[in-house]
């Protein structure tokens, strides 16, 4: 106990910048609350936007996106002076116009209705807005085509920076002249952190490997361009080190310099400084710094996922990596010496292991010839070398990232340690070979280099697709910051306090963080069924939990940008993440009403981290192939743990329906006295045809996020529902909830509940009476929601 006291003792009198920044780091978490400035801006008016391009034209999918930083801006004549960030605009592509045509400190100008970042109040669900007030990105303004924007000059503040940019959009240029698609992408999401440019189906495969982070420029590729440049001009001494330093921050300018690459920069900045000083023992006393510095500029930062990212990495390199470096290259020597002549003289090395390498090389290779190998050989003690450390750093930082990860992505690799030994050195050589093409692009025989780039950017994408079939995976609910900070503290603590082979115990860690969050079960009132209308935006999304505990899914909600352009973000950030807070691990049954993108979007990702015994469409899609699954048609009763589930529509074979909204399954769901009818987007002819036949409901969910061509009169008349709930995003392009269907609603003294308003709505019911509530981010509690008229407004909730 006393050495244990001793070693911390020692460690911290050694380390003092270090602990002060951890103990800043931990006094924020607790004291600061970061908030979005504060813009005095209407949503229900459009804004006038005079500002200059302050970043790269990328590729999103069906849209073009740059960014923005305001010079002026005008709302109803009313003008408005010194906006605190920036402004991201997506512009739809057309034929009509090209938005790749502007450049760096470009000055344009729009109108369009500027709203804030997409927000979720759903259980689970990480504040997106968050994410993008760290970027410096207050509001989202969306434009139908690019001849919405007009060029008005140039921003001569800024203009010094502008041969940096027009030299890497040449640079783009060449690459689309000289590559394929694919090899584009490639080195654009590689070297110049577009990795909007990437294909979805590649973006899963390095997710599911668990090395997405080398395409996100940040740490990783400030570290590698450092690295090939000082191998450059390292040699020089000084003036190598203020080359070096110069090129690392051109880089970061040219892709963008966004905070977490200025962050990235900062950081590698003072510990470079510091290690090629000779003050390599200073690496954590240097990182401690590099955070005080980096809080001071800006609190905030600290709740940023980069900025957690990259210092708890760089906190493996400084605990775990730098001190085994000296053991591990004692036995990596044993390569680079092996058939010296001091070999054959000394046959007693100081260290066993550099012995025992030597003899088995020598001993195993003594038929090659002598004269070629002692030249090969210390290349060969080299590359060990440099596997040696990259392995160490594959396996520690992986390990102290693992609670953050979770709490980020819900994604367990198993493979990762070996995922990165394998693919980080092969992507080491890509970085300086795209860096290498950067600068040389202008010469003549250029073409030779970019194909050399391009086949090898093919080479380690069909190496990713066929390794992301072979690896093990597990989607886990995200740790609590408890159980992130014991992980935290637990896992450095046994490797440095225990001794000898009980040290290996501290590899356990991830074991029991893994059994902690598998082990997890849900708490639910036993003969209560519970039916919970996600918070998804413009789309839709509808969990049940039934009596018995068994969970179940309709619809999965659609993708960001109401297309196909972020894959299946919904349903991987709001919907998973939700059922990962609800402790869910198994899904009953998934319903996809009908096939349009915001009801079945999100459910590839759903299908993958959910298993369902079985899947019940409408109408079948080729995505659903490899699933049990069956196709439902009125008549059809089926029953789960007390609950009653009556499929009401549509009785003939829905692909003869043109209208698709029409293909939509109606299930009327009867637990004892209580009646909910899911109605998913039938318009008035469907409703027409049903109306004659239809029970009255307790709860009706309006079709068609509530539109005005869905929702008739005689319709609600008919259900006569004592709350209608609406699944609808907030201020949506269409209307929804449409007035038509609200004044209906209000005329005849229907409650209404809607997710655009008060976001994720919950009914819980007994059989006989039933509670709404809703979620609020701020207490992270459902809240009872009291309802004029209604039988259960003095009850309280569940």
């Amino acid at each position: 106990m006393n050495e244990t006291v001793r070693g911390l003792s020692r460690f911290c009198l050694l380390n003092p910048c270090f602990i002060l920044g951890l103990v800043v780091c931990l006094f924020l978490a607790l004291a600061v609350k970061s908030g979005r400035p504060a813009v005095p801006l209407q949503g229900e008016s459009p804004t006038e936007v005079i500002g200059w391009v302050c970043s790269p034209v990328q590729q999103a999918g069906e849209y073009e996106y740059l960014e923005v930083t305001p010079l002026e801006l005008r709302q109803q004549g009313r003008g408005l002076a010194d906006y605190p960030g920036r402004i991201a605009v997506y512009v739809r592509k057309s034929q009509f116009g090209d938005v790749t045509r502007l450049r760096y400190a470009d000055v344009i100008r729009f109108e369009s209705f500027l709203e804030p970042p997409p927000f979720y109040e759903t259980p689970g669900v990480l504040d997106y807005r968050e994410y993008l007030w760290q970027q410096g990105i207050l509001h989202v303004a969306r434009l139908k085509s690019p001849l919405q924007i007009r060029l008005q000059g140039l921003y001569r503040p800024r203009y010094w920076l502008r041969p940096i940019f027009q030299y890497t959009a040449r640079f783009e240029d060449c690459c689309r002249a000289q590559m394929s698609p694919r090899q584009r992408q490639f080195l654009e999401s590689l070297f110049l952190g577009r990795s909007k440019s990437l294909q979805e189906i590649d973006i899963e495969a390095l997710k599911r490997l668990g090395i997405l982070h080398i395409f996100v420029v940040s740490g990783s590729h400030v570290s590698l361009v450092l690295l090939y440049l000082h191998f450059c001009f390292g040699w020089l001494g000084a003036a190598g080190r203020i080359a070096t330093l110069a090129g690392v921050w051109s880089y970061i300018l040219i892709v963008g310099c966004s905070a977490p690459v200025l962050r990235s920069g900062i950081m590698a900045t003072l510990l470079y400084l510091l290690l090629s000083s000779g003050l390599g023992r200073q690496f954590l006393n240097g990182l401690g710094i590099s955070a005080l510095l980096l809080l001071a500029w800006f609190p905030p930062s600290l709740k940023s996922s980069s900025f957690q990212l990259s210092y708890l990495s760089l906190c493996a390199i400084g605990l775990f990596v730098l001190p085994l470096q000296r053991p591990v290259r004692i036995v990596t020597g044993g390569v680079a010496s092996a058939f010296s002549a001091t070999v054959s003289v000394c046959r007693a090395p100081e260290y066993k292991a550099q012995r025992w390498i030597r003899y088995l090389l020598e001993a195993r290779l003594n038929f090659i010839p002598r004269r070629p190998v002692v030249r090969v050989v210390p290349a060969a003690g080299w590359l060990a070398t440099y596997l040696a450390d990259i392995s160490l750093c594959s396996l520690f930082v992986p390990l102290l990232l693992l609670p953050a990860c979770l709490f980020y992505s819900n994604l367990w690799t198993w493979s990762q340690v070996f995922s990165n030994i394998l693919l980080v050195p092969l992507f080491g050589v890509a970085v300086p070979l795209c860096l290498l093409l950067f600068l040389a692009f202008w010469l003549p025989g250029s073409s030779i280099l970019a194909w050399i780039t391009g086949c090898y950017g093919d080479f380690l994408l069909n190496l990713i697709d066929r390794l992301s079939t072979k690896v093990w995976v597990d989607y886990l609910p995200q740790p609590s910051s408890l159980e992130t900070a014991c992980y935290l503290i637990a896992f450095p603590a046994a490797f440095f306090l225990l001794r000898g082979r009980w040290k290996l115990l501290a590899f356990a860690s991830p074991v029991v963080l893994f059994l902690i969050l598998n082990l997890r079960t849900a708490c639910h009132p036993p003969d209560r069924l519970t039916v919970t209308v996600l918070d998804v935006g413009q789309s839709e999304s509808i969990h049940l939990r039934y009596p018995g505990g068994q969970d179940a899914l309709i619809d999965t909600g659609g993708s960001l940008l109401g297309g196909g352009a972020t894959g299946d973000f919904i349903g991987q950030r709001i919907v998973s993440r939700y059922l990962w807070h609800e402790h869910c691990r198994h899904l009953e049954y998934i319903l996809l009403t009908h096939s349009h993108a915001d009801h079945s979007g999100g459910y590839r990702f759903v299908s993958t981290a959910f298993p369902a015994s079985r899947l019940y469409f409408g109408v079948w899609e080729e995505a659903y192939r490899g699933q049990l699954c069956r196709q439902l048609r009125a008549g059809e009763f089926f029953r789960i743990s007390g609950v009653d589930h009556h499929v009401l529509y549509p009785a003939q074979n829905p692909t003869a329906i043109r209208n698709k909204n029409n293909q939509s399954v109606v299930l009327l769901l009867r637990y004892r006295d209580f009646t909910l009818l899911l109605t998913g987007d039938i318009e008035q002819d469907v409703e027409q045809e049903l109306a004659g036949t239809i029970p009255r409901v307790t709860v009706l969910k309006l079709a068609h996020h509530g539109g005005r061509f869905s929702n008739s009169r005689p319709w609600l008349q008919a259900t006569a529902p004592r709350l209608a709930l609406i699944s609808a995003g907030r201020k949506n392009p269409f209307g929804h909830p449409s007035p038509h269907t609200l004044q209906r609603l209000s005329e005849l003294g229907i409650n209404v509940l809607s997710t655009s308003q008060v976001g994720t709505i919950r009914i819980e019911t007994d059989g006989s009476r039933w509670w709404a509530s809703r979620y609020s981010s701020e207490t992270g509690q459902f809240e009872p929601v009291l309802l004029p008229g209604a039988a259960n407004d003095t009850e309280p909730g569940a």
